[in-house]
């Protein structure tokens, strides 16, 4: 079940103060209808999906089979979940989704082609439920407002011109993306990601994934800001390496931003790279690529524990603040967001979100004032 608690956490922890002390986090925010129907239609689908006949023979055959052995992964699933006095069918109910989650969708495509048409038929209905034509028109209109706004703010920075020529060529590209056929998008690949992405930046073909948690956002003007944040990974210090010539153009603020008076933005640990080499665990290529690029984190390293580097999602966040200072609609509500109490794993490439939310964002000059922030921090400015 952990999709629907990763989806509970998010609506509880998005609507339930952080308790920071900043004109942001300091008023209620009303309860997102949108997101919220979308956890309730998720765990109602889910369950209706891995009932269908297809799909609930496999997962009752697999749980017979592990009880019948008498297996501990049986055991331990129902420990995680307190089952011990759970009925029957609540154990199978749940199994179900457990099986669907991490054996249907998170293994396609299957051998059973039936299922597979399943798989499709849920995810493209789902997907148009939720992002139907109006709710996209919205999404995208408060995407082309961020990438003008951007634009506007890269013309106005104290840059080399061929610098600054390159991120204009590069951010002026950028187009959201959207899922039209399962068989051929991206999530065919990992179809519950349908449902974990948010709005994400994609490199290679210098697009903004659009999964169904875009609808987390509680407001266009958070909306706006954080498409802001994404348009400024196109160009943070990781990209720059693998898609610009030249001197990175904001070495200044990311020093400032690895400071003790903004967000502390932490260095990448290379400690355990070596030994990962040796193991085998790490190729030598790949090794020295991340050495040649001290800000890049890759899924291979570091490993979930080993800090990664924070700078690329500082940087990102002060992009979002450059851009959305100018934006004529900046209010309360921006960035609203960053007032969830979230705890980071350990290693995280965030610093924490009151850092992001003061340091960063509130500490813009012209954010400040227009919002009435007087809490301290240090403006990384250019």
């Amino acid at each position: 079940m952990r999709l629907l608690s990763l989806g509970l956490f998010l609506l509880i922890n998005f609507y339930t103060k952080g308790g920071f002390s900043n004109p942001i986090c300091s008023q209620p925010i009303a309860v997102n209808k949108k997101f919220q129907n979308l956890l309730n239609a998720r765990d109602t689908e889910l369950g209706k999906f891995s009932n269908k006949k297809e799909i609930a023979a496999k997962a009752d055959h697999t749980l017979s089979t592990l009880i019948a052995a008498k297996s501990k992964i049986i055991g331990n699933w129902m420990n995680k979940r307190v089952l011990g006095n759970a009925t029957e069918a609540d154990i199978v109910k749940q199994w179900r989704v457990y099986y669907a989650q991490n054996f249907v969708l998170g293994k396609y495509p299957n051998k059973d082609q039936k299922v597979n048409q399943l798989i499709k038929e849920f995810i493209e209905n789902f997907y148009s439920q939720f992002l139907p034509k109006k709710e996209k028109g919205r999404i995208q209109a408060v995407f082309h407002k961020a990438k003008s706004l951007a634009i506007h703010k890269i013309k106005s920075f104290k840059i080399k011109a061929d610098q600054k020529s390159q991120i204009l060529s590069r951010v002026s590209a950028i187009k959201l993306y959207w899922m039209k056929k399962f068989e051929s998008s991206k999530f065919k690949k990992q179809p519950l990601e349908v449902f974990s992405w948010g709005v994400a930046y994609d490199p290679a073909p210098n697009e903004i994934n659009i999964g169904l948690e875009v609808l987390q956002y509680s407001s266009d003007e958070t909306l706006f800001a954080v498409f802001a944040h994404e348009i400024g990974h196109s160009f943070d210090p990781c990209r720059w390496g693998a898609f610009f010539k030249g001197s990175f153009a904001f070495e200044k603020v990311i020093t400032c931003l690895r400071g003790k008076n903004s967000v502390q933005a932490k260095k990448r640990d290379d400690s355990k790279m070596k030994k990962m080499v040796q193991a085998g665990k790490l190729s030598k290529e790949l090794a020295m690529a991340l050495k040649l690029n001290p800000t890049c984190n890759k899924i291979q390293y570091p490993p979930i524990g080993v800090q990664s580097d924070q700078a690329p999602e500082s940087f990102a966040d002060w992009f979002s603040a450059e851009v959305t200072s100018e934006y004529k609609y900046l209010s309360g509500n921006t960035r609203t967001d960053l007032c969830a109490s979230k705890k980071l794993r350990v290693g995280s490439s965030y610093p924490t979100n009151n850092f992001r939310l003061e340091r960063i964002f509130l500490s813009h000059p012209k954010i400040r004032k227009t919002l009435k922030f007087k809490g301290e921090g240090q403006y990384c400015s250019l």
